[in-house]
């Protein structure tokens, strides 16, 4: 029992580490191609890069428009 709590734990660790990972690369990416797309996590359209996947904001209604949301 105790190797599985181990193992657990070390699992969560190496993910906390790849999430740090993670916001690290967004933090240097420069967002500059972006895609319009819903996010069922917020259930809204979202404006996401597409190099690193981090939501960037809400799409303007002219990006709703030419992505045929409206």
């Amino acid at each position: 029992m105790d190797n599985t709590k181990y193992s657990v734990s070390q699992i969560k660790d190496k993910i906390r580490n790849l999430y740090k990972s993670i916001e690290g690369i967004q933090d240097i990416c420069s967002h500059e191609n972006t895609v319009i797309k819903y996010s069922d996590e917020r259930k809204s359209v979202m404006k996401i890069c597409k190099d690193c996947d981090k939501i960037i904001g809400y799409p303007t209604n002219d990006e709703l428009k030419q992505n045929g949301y409206r």
